[in-house]
């Protein structure tokens, strides 16, 4: 649903109410846009699947024994001024090596770039095996490798990259696993070393790129314990003003809530989330959903774990805001703050969290929405490669209890000449464990049932409006990550009638009511008894 901008919660900074082509550059390889990427500071694990090798070689001079064809080189990592790449002698296997060259005058990201792109065509769910051997001319040099997947569209589809912190000038194998979410695109090759000095250079050999004769298995969906099966019944789930203690609302209803609700930023200074409230809640047995935004509240970061944010624009209350950037999610660059995050969240296993990452991005001013700080971070392609960066970057670090939720505000369904802009925010399969909206009924004189707001968002992804991108898609679990009703003296009647009215739509699994703003305030003891009498519904009882 279309929401009007409203005032921030206090004590959270969430707002109550939320929620370049490339053409010329594919024969190069090079995608024009992308940033200097200059605040890598941790390694991108591989997780390797323990298959054997094909005999396909993708990369057609990856030893530089006969030249350099088939490589540019660039100073730049945005693919400007490519330079004459030389080959030199000490090479790592063989005789020869090619070495990249720093020409700038002062310290930048230099670039040794297949053109064209070596693998012209992927097989979706296969994995594709990097290696690559480098060697820099002076110690501290950060190296990485580099695998790109883009689309037919020259869109970034995917990218996965290693890197080494070399202390030495020694030899150092890098080895990179991108699993292709796609067929049909093609993957750029890159080795390239981070601010590199002003004449300085670095050496590259024995370039590789294998598909593996397996693929990559379904993700384990790790719903589990937390999610009802389809057609079982639903949590009962709750957002208080604020992040307010659930226990007052629960003691007026008569009955322990199965779902927190929270907002968390990417700020690393303001508490890494699972937080202490979090971290309470869930020893008592709910599940935590966090809308993890990709903004800074306050503005702060912390230096040690990430970048400054990339991008600022204004949140639905017209208030300055900051927000990384789907790019530097991409990157690589928040990879150490991702980690923190994934190591504290691996700490409790036994705790679940349904985790949407910017939650109502397709909320954008280019088709009617309010979410300026969303369209700030960057296109809709760029969100859905983020988004399958974070749950990758999680996965590798062996997290198992988080439930991956795309949230949407949901307004968008309704239109046909709009499902352009959710299926390109689609991260893809495997990727998604529920999907989530935020319906609300907000308008006294355009009045919803429960079963009328939840019917068009629910019946255009049921009804395959996703297809065109993932036909696995509408067999999803659904759910509300927020829904309100305005304060009217239909309401009670409102609440009451859900029991009935969601069984109509048995793929809804989650319903997270948020008490806050001027949609969905619970003030009036008539409104809270009957929103009781819902929750008291066999229907909600999966946990409790």
């Amino acid at each position: 649903m279309h929401r009007p901008a409203h005032q921030a919660d206090p004590g959270t900074g969430r707002h109550a109410a939320s929620t370049t082509s490339r053409a010329g550059w594919r024969s190069r390889g090079l995608r024009p846009g992308l940033a200097v990427l200059t605040c890598l500071t941790a390694v991108i694990a591989s997780v390797a699947l323990s298959p054997t090798v094909a005999a396909v070689e993708e990369v057609s001079n990856g030893t530089f024994e006969t030249g350099t064809s088939g490589w540019i080189a660039t100073p730049k990592d945005d693919g400007s001024a490519p330079v004459a790449l030389a080959r030199v002698s000490g090479g790592h296997t063989g005789s020869y090596a090619a070495r990249v060259s720093n020409t700038a005058a002062s310290t930048a990201t230099t670039v040794l770039n297949d053109a064209p792109n070596s693998v012209p065509s992927t097989t979706a769910g296969r994995t594709y095996r990097a290696t690559a051997w480098l060697r820099a001319s002076q110690s501290n040099t950060s190296l990485v490798l580099r695998l790109l997947e883009f689309n037919t569209s020259n869109a970034l589809a995917a990218s996965k990259q290693g890197y080494y912190a070399a202390t030495d000038t020694l030899w150092h194998k890098i080895t990179v696993d991108l699993v292709a979410p796609r067929s049909g695109d093609s993957i750029d090759v890159n080795a390239l070393a981070w601010d590199l000095g002003a004449g300085r250079s670095f050496l590259v050999d024995d370039v590789s790129v294998v598909p593996l004769t397996t693929t990559e298995p379904a993700a384990s969906t790790t719903t589990s314990g937390v999610l009802p099966a389809q057609g079982t019944g639903a949590l009962f789930g709750y957002y208080g003003a604020g992040g307010a203690d659930p226990s007052t609302m629960e003691s007026k209803i008569g009955r322990k809530f199965d779902l927190i609700h929270y907002f968390k930023d990417f700020d690393a200074t303001n508490n890494m989330w699972p937080t202490s409230a979090m971290l309470s809640q869930a020893a008592a047995g709910r599940i935590i959903h966090i809308g993890w935004e990709l903004v800074s509240y306050d503005g702060s970061y912390d230096s040690a774990l990430q970048p400054a944010p990339g991008a600022s624009s204004v949140d639905r209350s017209g208030a300055a805001q900051k927000t990384w950037t789907y790019r530097q999610v991409n990157s690589g660059s928040l990879d150490r703050y991702l980690d923190a995050v994934a190591t504290k969240v691996k700490a409790t296993p036994s705790y679940k969290f349904i985790v949407d990452i910017d939650p109502e991005t397709d909320d954008r001013p280019d088709i009617g929405g309010t979410a300026k700080i969303r369209a700030a971070a960057g296109t809709r392609t760029d969100y859905a490669a983020a988004y399958r960066h974070i749950v990758d970057r999680f996965r590798a670090r062996g997290v198992t209890n988080v439930v991956w939720a795309w949230t949407m505000s949901g307004w968008t369904a309704s239109d046909p000449s709009k499902a352009w802009s959710l299926q390109q925010l689609w991260p893809g399969p495997n990727y998604v464990n529920i999907i989530m909206w935020d319906p609300y009924n907000h308008k006294a004189t355009d009045w919803h049932s429960f079963g009328q707001m939840v019917a068009p968002f629910y019946n255009a992804i049921r009804g395959g409006l996703l297809d065109p991108v993932d036909t696995t898609a509408k067999k999803l679990p659904m759910g509300l990550g927020e829904y309100g009703c305005i304060a009217d003296p239909r309401r009670p009647d409102w609440f009451k009638a859900i029991p009935s009215q969601i069984r109509s739509y048995p793929g809804l699994v989650s319903l997270g009511y948020f008490n806050s703003g001027s949609w969905g305030a619970l003030g009036d003891s008539t409104s809270i008894a009957a929103f009781g009498t819902a929750g008291k519904d066999s229907w909600f009882h999966t946990r409790f």
